[in-house]
């Protein structure tokens, strides 16, 4: 029983030793010239330490550059995710389930992008994409055509058959 009571009052002395030998309080003084509290800590001496704490609420200043210093080049901010703004994104079925897809209005992604150009429709992207439809005769079938076309010219692409997204 003694080894474990020896090691643990070690143990216990060491923190104790440790921990007391960095000690400091920490008090704030007034300074005259500058009319605010300074922070300061004493030191196991006695000795009062200022501790540097600059001014809430100030912007950094900005260092001048050094003369004959090329000025740094101006980049234009770019969007990283551009966004077409007053476009809406338009959809269009490649056939109907139980049909002959070879009858579609529209063969390819370009035969698309044409017959909105034709129409006088402004168009910025056209894809194909795949949507979860219902699996049934007459249903459109899951492959679409997906067009990203002028605000403006929606009405014209509902009158051509494609439904907004």
């Amino acid at each position: 029983m003694k080894k474990p009571n020896i090691t643990l009052l070690f143990l216990i002395s060491l923190i104790i030793s440790a921990c007391g030998s960095s000690i400091s309080t920490e008090t704030r003084t007034t300074n005259p010239a500058q009319g605010r509290p300074t922070p300061t800590t004493e030191t196991q001496s006695g000795d009062p330490v200022e501790i540097p704490v600059p001014y809430p609420g100030l912007p950094p200043t900005a260092i001048p550059l050094p003369e004959g210093y090329p000025a740094p080049e101006e980049y234009p901010t770019i969007d990283p995710y551009p966004v077409n703004v007053g476009t809406v994104w338009v959809l269009y079925p490649l056939g109907l389930q139980c049909e002959d897809t070879s009858a579609s209005k529209y063969k390819s992604e370009q035969d698309a992008k044409a017959g909105l150009t034709a129409a006088g429709i402004n168009v910025f992207d056209v894809t194909t994409t795949e949507l979860m439809v219902c699996a049934a005769c007459g249903c459109p079938t899951s492959t679409h055509y997906r067009a990203e076309i002028s605000e403006t010219h929606l009405n014209k692409a509902v009158s051509l058959g494609w439904e907004p997204e």
